[in-house]
């Protein structure tokens, strides 16, 4: 477990359980949550987004998101209040296929007790009762523009910088954060120049980067009050995209 990263001189001290470890460069992987990005000072940024979950055993014959290998994303609980959306992700826990079950809000002012009983709402339209599941809680950092990414011999990536604010993917980000972060510690050692005074902008330049700052403005215009006149042009802009079309929505 790391306790403590701090930069000292030309290298980044990294202490834990087992003892210290030091390096030119650290990468703040380290999720939503990071150590790195507390101990080297990075702003706060904007309210992290909630998102309570429940992860139910599926059967893989019959649970529409296993056997059409598709997720689910409902808006209709907004007219409750929430900024945010329903959802149904397909996964195996320990080999096992799982539906996890979830709901996002981006409403500073709404209270977790009323996020919980809106998605307790929602589960029982679906015929499962929310007290019969242990119910998770995990919060999300969404992409900042006028953010920080990297400070002098640390990089961050994935949820330590900051992910879709449309849908709060995650994965293929950290994978993407990966793959320029990696070009960024190569570029570092062959100039001898660990200050990564570029990375920001290789973040935001990158497909990875255009596509979150335009679902950044989604986001920013469908949750809210305004979501009511929003949604139908969204839905319009997703249909006229190749895969919907396949699968006739």
């Amino acid at each position: 477990e790391v306790k403590e990263v701090k930069l000292e001189g030309e290298e980044m001290s990294v202490i834990t359980q087992k003892g210290e470890y030091r390096a030119r460069v650290v990468v703040g992987a380290d999720g939503v949550h990071s150590l790195v990005r507390k101990a080297r000072g990075f702003p706060k940024g904007p309210t992290l987004t909630l998102c309570l979950l429940i992860e139910e055993p599926a059967d893989i014959k019959n649970d529409p998101a296993l056997l059409f290998k598709m997720f689910l994303l409902d808006y209709s609980c907004m007219e409750q209040g929430i900024y945010g959306l329903y959802y149904e992700i397909p996964c195996l826990i320990n080999g096992v296929p799982h539906v996890q079950r979830g709901i996002t809000d981006h409403n500073p002012d709404l209270s977790t007790g009323k996020l919980k009983e809106v998605f307790q709402k929602e589960l029982a339209k679906r015929g499962v009762d929310i007290n019969k599941h242990q119910l998770k809680a995990f919060p999300e950092r969404k992409i900042d523009p006028e953010g920080e990414f990297a400070k002098p011999h640390c990089l961050l990536v994935g949820e330590s910088a900051g992910i879709d604010p449309l849908h709060g993917e995650g994965i293929s980000e950290a994978m993407e954060y990966a793959i320029l972060a990696s070009e960024a510690i190569v570029e570092a050692f062959a100039n001898k120049d660990f200050s990564f005074s570029k990375y920001k902008e290789a973040v935001i330049n990158s497909r990875m980067g255009q596509e979150k700052l335009r679902n950044l403005q989604y986001a920013k215009g469908l949750y809210g009050p305004g979501y009511v006149d929003t949604m139908p042009k969204m839905l319009a802009a997703l249909k006229k995209t190749d895969t919907l079309e396949k699968l006739k929505i």
